[in-house]
């Protein structure tokens, strides 16, 4: 009875979300693109007041079965959210009423649309000290590497408006602007006032298309340090040896191998796709996460759900939040693994070779694990309370031999399971 409780509350919270995703489709599923609102100024006060409701009612159910109920559910939203993503395909994203840039084409209910462009092309030597800075909206920016010590950037500036004259005019509110200071060469991507509020109208009952978009094509070495800025645009980086700093928000973020220490990834408002990722910081918040192979990776995840298919070493994640985090296999020479969560179910598939000693707290959650694999030293911070109920509860323990390795994790109102 109060498992269900909890889990009919937890998918509350879910359902508003996606039940808006589902409407949208449903109302536009004659058009080849589905256009769906969202209004991010709502979404984090929404959730915020929506876990609040779930934690109010964990304090009425049985703590035994609530690791168990979070970390179930937890994986039902991530198949959920993936369900979407097929079933609703080619998404049209509108965010506080403006329309996704890497959509540009006009599709039915849309009429009098021109298009205008223009190319700028700058190219600069360099040598291994220096650093390209790109800060773009509105547009994709999309690095190659080669082995010539030059930076090569290509600019294509889109307008798309009801006439020639028109999308003439607007094409020139955009500015491109580049300097080179010292070691920095940045290129700016700036709009005039006049075009801010010429995404879309609405003329004789039918939408026509108004818009921009910016688009960055990079030529650079793969060894130089790059920092990235962009908004409501994706931005694709192959592997890259240099140190990198990205701030993504309203668009993609998908990489190859980044191995420096000194990288910096910051994503919100959009998924983010890496193949490798080693020693580096990550912050995703609002969005996904997708990460093939990561070593020694510390993390922040909010509102985000998670999926790490292989961990080596180990790494450091801070959870809240989380549709789910859950990291496919930790190799059996997992050195330090530290997890903090909160609202957040933990699943962590371990090696069946492994040597590792755990310490695991939870608080209004369980942990669930297989006690054929695990040797239980200790299930209670103080033994001498057994017979008192207590919502925090601490296990300690072994895999295998044991060894100085060790995985730590700390979670309140989420399940922890060893698979």
């Amino acid at each position: 009875m109060e498992h269900n409780r909890f889990k009919k509350v937890w998918l509350l919270a879910v359902c508003f979300l996606f039940g808006n995703v589902a409407y949208g489709q449903s109302e536009a599923k004659t058009n080849k693109n589905t256009t769906i609102r969202i209004d991010t100024r709502n979404i984090s006060n929404e959730l915020s007041n929506l876990f609040r409701t779930v934690a109010i009612e964990l304090k009425k159910i049985d703590i035994e079965k609530v690791g168990v109920a979070i970390g179930s559910v937890a994986d039902e939203v991530g198949r959920e959210v993936e369900n979407i993503e097929r079933e609703v395909g080619d998404i049209e994203i509108i965010i506080n009423g403006r329309h996704d840039p890497e959509h540009p084409e006009p599709h039915e209910g849309y009429t009098g649309t021109v298009e205008k462009s223009r190319i700028i092309s700058k190219t600069y030597s360099v040598d291994k000290n220096d650093k390209l800075a790109i800060n773009n909206q509105f547009g994709r920016v999309v690095i190659h590497t080669w082995a010539k010590n030059e930076i090569k950037v290509d600019v294509e500036v889109k307008a798309f408006e009801a006439s020639d004259r028109e999308a003439a005019q607007l094409l020139e509110t955009v500015n491109i602007t580049d300097t080179r200071s010292n070691d920095v060469i940045s290129f700016k991507t700036t709009f005039e006032k006049s075009s801010m509020n010429v995404w879309s109208h609405v003329k004789n009952g039918k939408e026509e298309r108004r818009g921009l978009q910016v688009n960055y094509e990079i030529y650079m070495p793969a060894k130089n340090a790059l920092d990235i800025t962009n908004r409501y645009g994706s931005t694709v980086i192959p592997d890259f040896d240099g140190p990198i700093n990205i701030s993504s928000s309203y668009g993609s973020f998908t990489a190859g191998k980044l191995d420096n220490p000194a990288n910096q990834v910051k994503v919100s408002y959009g998924s983010a796709s890496i193949t490798d990722y080693t020693n580096g910081n990550l912050a995703i918040s609002y969005g996904s996460l997708k990460l093939v192979n990561a070593d020694k990776v510390n993390a922040t995840i909010k509102y985000s759900g998670a999926k790490i298919t292989n961990l080596y070493n180990g790494g450091n994640f801070e959870l809240s939040y989380a549709g789910g985090f859950r990291i496919d296999e930790v190799d059996k020479n997992v050195k330090n693994l530290n997890i903090n969560s909160s609202y957040s179910g933990v699943t962590l598939g371990i090696d069946e070779n492994a040597d590792f000693n755990f310490d695991v707290t939870v608080s209004y959650a369980g942990f669930n694990y297989d006690n054929q694999k695990m040797n239980l030293v200790n299930q209670l911070a103080d033994p001498g309370k057994a017979k008192m109920w207590s919502p925090t509860k601490n296990y300690k323990g072994s895999m295998g031999k044991g060894s100085d390795s060790k995985i730590i994790i700390k979670s309140n109102y989420g399940g922890v399971k060893f698979l």
